[in-house]
């Protein structure tokens, strides 16, 4: 079977403070948004700069650290995988959100490099979330089971 690579580098700068949050089985979850901007020149030889804004969630003990350590305005560079999920809104509408599920962060106002764990004990992890069921977190409309 051929291999396929999900993976995702990014360098920027918080738009926001994170928001850490508990789920019922007291896995922490961190969401925040980071901004990287991109340089070109137009057909008329004008210099144009574009920004992207990109979702990043991070999990366990990266959660914690990114929620205690980051601001906004921070520069950061994280590594992780892309992922888009659906979810349906209190009044019925069907929704889905791309994101970028990280498993390194580096703190670059700090110089600080953190890694997640490693890939067994993730898969672990996600194998107890799968056996426990989904588990909603509050006020973000997603399930732990589908994240990881």
């Amino acid at each position: 079977m051929a291999r396929s690579i999900n993976k995702v580098t990014l360098l920027g700068n918080l738009t926001s403070n994170p928001v850490l949050r508990t789920t019922k089985s007291a896995k922490s979850v961190c969401d925040f948004r980071i901004a990287t901007n991109r340089a070109f020149t137009d057909n008329q030889g004008q210099r144009k700069e574009l920004a992207e804004f990109h979702n990043i969630v991070a999990w366990g003990k990266l959660a914690d650290i990114a929620g205690r350590h980051l601001v906004k305005g921070s520069r950061v560079y994280v590594e992780g995988r892309l992922q888009t999920r659906e979810y349906e809104t209190a009044d019925g509408q069907k929704k889905s959100r791309t994101e970028i599920v990280i498993d390194q962060l580096v703190l670059l106002d700090n110089k600080t490099v953190i890694d997640a764990v490693s890939d067994q004990e993730n898969a672990q992890d996600n194998e107890t979330d799968a056996a426990a069921g989904s588990d909603s977190l509050p006020d973000a409309p997603f399930a732990e089971a589908e994240t990881n």
